[in-house]
């Protein structure tokens, strides 16, 4: 392949727009359910609680195209992952650099967990951000029972919006007639899952050691770009993800020019929420212009009278640098059956399952 033909190739797979079938009500739906706790927490004057209970809606996206019954399902099931990784990740604040193994087992046990139930993306993705935002707030250990239930609370009012949203809008056609989904192999619920938890806690050891500030988007972005279902797709994503962070940090920088108080927040990041879930499906390098806004204003909520803008946009930078190249290589092992053998041979699965 000649350099014009390659550029050619992955220019069309960069900015590919793809179909989507997701009801317009999901976007809005998610958007009104996010920034509920965060308009609650700016009337009441404390956006560190409501940026808790916010993290708890965000199980909401994880409603999938099914059944009521399963919606409810899969939501309660989300809750009590959501609040108990919420809660982990607050503890292993408390541990030092003991806290990217720890982050990583998570990690690794929430893919298992999330490949068993057969949960839609973004799979773990959103209960490694709860987790890796809160092994970094700086939570005492005698106020993390508090903030694990208002997370709880949160969660609760996801589900109720959840089963509006079951009654509003049923499961589509093309669910009822789906053919039954592959079995699951000890490869996919083991050693992937191994291979993803690593990557995860290397990115963050890695960002601990070279000192960057707010080193926890690098785990996110980490799992954000390893989840692709192949080699191409890793690549596409991680491309994506880094100029779509760069583009977003250029976002970011316009909306800090603007009066910043927990009102302005509050709404920035309820429309912001409704463009990315109306977007992801789509093109994720567009979503990610708009996420890294909307996650710094999430994770810098609780400190807007003290918030370095420059610094925050540096360090999110860098840490969507670091991750995305990890999860990138990491990739190569799950979807290279050689480089996966010794992963297999520590977990004794020689033999193909």
């Amino acid at each position: 392949m000649s350099p014009s033909e390659f550029l050619k190739t992955e220019w069309r797979e960069l900015t590919r727009i793809n179909p989507s079938a997701r009801p317009w009500q999901m976007p809005l739906v998610a958007a009104l359910v996010t920034g509920l706790p965060l308009l609650a927490g700016a009337a009441l004057g404390d956006m560190a609680h409501g940026v808790a209970a916010m993290l708890g809606t965000l199980i909401f996206l994880y409603v999938p195209d099914a059944a009521l019954g399963r919606r409810i399902a899969v939501l309660c099931g989300c809750a009590v992952a959501m609040s108990a990784c919420y809660a982990m990740g607050l503890v292993a604040g408390h541990l030092g650099l003991w806290g990217a193994p720890f982050l990583g087992l998570v990690a690794m046990a929430l893919t298992m967990a999330a490949r068993y139930a057969r949960l839609n993306p973004p799979a773990g993705l959103f209960f490694i951000m709860a987790a890796a935002i809160g092994a970094y707030a700086g939570v005492p250990l005698a106020a993390i029972p508090l903030r694990v239930g208002l997370l709880a609370l949160g969660t609760i009012l996801a589900l109720v919006a959840g089963v509006i949203y079951g009654l509003l809008v049923p499961e589509s056609e093309a669910a009822r007639v789906a053919p039954p989904p592959p079995p699951l192999t000890r490869e996919v619920l083991l050693v992937d899952p191994a291979i993803i938890g690593l990557a995860v806690a290397l990115s963050l050891l890695i960002a601990e050691l070279l000192g960057v500030e707010r080193p926890y988007w690098a785990p996110v972005s980490c799992l954000a770009v390893i989840q692709g279902a192949s080699l191409r797709a890793i690549w596409t994503r991680q491309t994506q993800r880094v100029f779509g962070t760069a583009i977003g940090l250029a976002i970011t920088a316009a909306i800090f020019t603007l009066p910043i108080g927990p009102w302005s927040v509050a709404l920035a990041i309820t429309g912001l929420t409704f463009v990315v879930e109306a977007a992801v499906v789509r093109h994720y390098g567009f979503a990610a212009m708009f996420f890294t806004p909307m996650s710094i204003l999430v994770a810098e909520a609780p400190r807007l009278g003290a918030l370095a803008p420059a610094s925050v946009m540096q360090a999110r930078l860098f840490d969507t640098i670091i991750g995305s190249a990890v999860g990138a290589a990491f990739g190569l092992f799950i979807h290279h059956t050689r480089l996966k053998r010794p992963v297999r041979k520590a977990l004794g699965l020689n033999h193909e399952v």
